[in-house]
């Protein structure tokens, strides 16, 4: 059965507890926050105490401005309050993107999404789903993918060099196979501007910094043209 906004919300707030406890011995990363070098300078936000920047929603269908505020008091202290800053930090490197560079970000329609099954052209080891891990994609690194075992980037080639991928692919002449590097890269950005999505709303939500849900609704706006291909 359907669940409350604030219990979803706790749920979230339990979980990154979980993970943050996890981290020191796994490695984890928490949230993945943009650098600031992506964009401009971002006035600080914080979490606003309960009856500060209220937030109405408009049908209440879902949740309503009383399950907004228990979610507020939920993150006033403790390790609460550490995770939700944390949250607040993800979503404000979103927002330091200038529009332009976000939005050039964002792929275009139509464009191929693949997840890497083919792996690596060079070694045909098989590479990190989605381009997720092991820094096979990187925001620091637009539209290109990293092999984890050459180190070669892929995506930076031109019409006529080595490995050049027009969007639909490169075909390795020795047998015809087929490497997506930008289909890759796609699909890890999708990825991450659907998590840009959840730390922005959530920090609207502890926050009510108008920007913020703006911002998310910019990216929602954009994806919605997305009618992806799969190779």
């Amino acid at each position: 059965p359907p669940v409350s906004f604030a219990t979803a919300c706790r749920k979230l707030i339990m979980n990154l507890r979980h993970t943050l406890r996890l981290a020191p011995a796994t490695g984890l990363v928490l949230l993945a926050v943009p650098s600031a070098s992506h964009g401009g300078e971002v006035e600080a936000l914080s979490i606003a105490p309960a009856g500060v920047r209220v937030i109405r929603p408009y049908r209440e269908l879902a949740y309503s401005a009383a399950d907004i505020e228990s979610v507020r008091r939920l993150a006033e202290g403790g390790v609460n309050r550490e995770l939700g800053t944390q949250v607040v930090t993800a979503a404000a490197g979103w927002l330091a993107f200038d529009e332009p560079r976000l939005l050039g970000l964002i792929p275009g329609p139509d464009e191929v999404f693949a997840t890497g099954f083919a792996g690596d052209p060079k070694t045909d080891q098989a590479w990190p789903r989605w381009g997720r891990e092991r820094d096979v994609c990187s925001l620091d690194r637009p539209g290109t993918v990293r092999s984890p075992y050459t180190g070669d980037l892929y995506g930076l080639q031109k019409p006529g060099e080595e490995y050049y991928d027009p969007g639909t692919g490169w075909v390795r002449p020795s047998d015809g196979k087929r490497f997506y590097f930008k289909g890759i890269w796609n699909a890890y950005m999708d990825r991450q501007l659907h998590d840009a999505i959840d730390h922005l709303a959530l920090a609207y939500l502890l926050t009510g910094e108008p920007a913020l849900a703006q911002r998310a609704l910019l990216i929602l706006d954009r994806l919605a043209t997305l009618r992806a291909r799969r190779p």
